[in-house]
């Protein structure tokens, strides 16, 4: 009887435990490796018109805590069907060990995202009227198209994809040209572009090494900066690229193609007049003899 008690109130502090070291942020799952937290939007804290998401994971002060319930595991902050309509929205993620995972969901005042561990954005809505920061030890972006959805008079749009690791964008347009659109890219490892789109006024990107799947491209109105190595082919349309600091000016490597061409043509028909003279002048000798 005594033991029943004890396990009764042991599963209850657990239940406990489990809410808090998550963050009291919505329903929480368990599987044997790791625990889900759903977000429930009306535990979020608000002030005024900015919503501010704190996912802790399991911070050092409760270790201990957290291995005495059995609840020492790999947390997954999920963010799923949720509409933020007329808040800026920003996430916070403490634990280098743990994931935030945010799906289908709409972000309409904009959303900036700092997390110590994985984060991965899926297929949303994300608008923003002069600035987009996104940070991650390995960020993913997939299944989106991002752009300046309020123009502001003079203003410029800068987005920042920045990840201490891994950085992945799949799927993803990014960008529009003539809407002032500065994009940075950003990675301390690799870069992995898959049948996405970056276009803007200016690009600049850093990275140990780029990679490209299927079908990507840059384009920018203005310049293309990249340092690091290109791994694969990557299509850049740009007046100006700028490759480890070594300029290549499109306009100029096309007209001295141009002249390239121009010069050959010329030297061929040269050669072509020069031959027709010298057949011509046999041609005429020939006739002198006979007569």
């Amino acid at each position: 009887m005594i033991h029943k008690i004890k396990s009764g109130i042991f599963n209850i502090l657990r239940q406990y435990v489990k809410n808090y070291i998550t963050g009291n942020l919505g329903k929480v799952e368990e599987d044997d490796g790791y625990l889900i937290c759903y977000i429930d939007k009306r535990k979020i804290k608000k002030k005024k018109i900015h919503h501010f998401i704190h996912c802790p994971g399991i911070r050092e002060k409760d270790k201990e805590l957290a291995k005495a319930y059995k609840l020492y595991k790999k947390i997954y902050y999920v963010f799923e069907d949720l509409e933020f309509n007329n808040s800026y929205v920003t996430i916070f993620g403490y634990g280098s060990d743990s994931e935030i995972i945010i799906k289908n969901c709409k972000f309409k005042y904009g959303l900036d995202i700092n997390a110590l561990g994985k984060c991965t954005v899926d297929n949303c809505l994300i608008n923003s009227n002069y600035k987009l920061n996104l940070h991650a030890k390995n960020l993913a972006l997939k299944n989106m198209n991002i752009n300046n959805a309020f123009i502001l008079s003079g203003c410029d749009f800068q987005v920042s994809f920045s990840a201490d690791e891994n950085l992945i964008i799949e799927n993803c347009t990014i960008g529009r040209i003539n809407d002032k659109t500065k994009v940075f890219l950003t990675s301390l490892q690799n870069i992995n572009l898959i049948n996405s789109k970056i276009v803007a006024d200016t690009i600049k990107c850093s990275t140990k090494a780029l990679s490209t799947y299927n079908f990507s491209l840059f384009k920018a109105k203005e310049k293309i900066e990249i340092d690091g190595e290109i791994l694969s082919s990557l299509t850049m349309i740009s007046p100006v690229i700028k490759v480890n600091d070594e300029i290549i000016d499109k306009r100029i490597k096309l007209i001295n193609t141009l002249k390239n061409i121009r010069d050959k043509c010329i030297k061929i028909n040269q050669q072509k007049v020069k031959k027709y003279e010298n057949n011509l002048n046999r041609v005429s000798l020939k006739r002198i003899l006979k007569k």
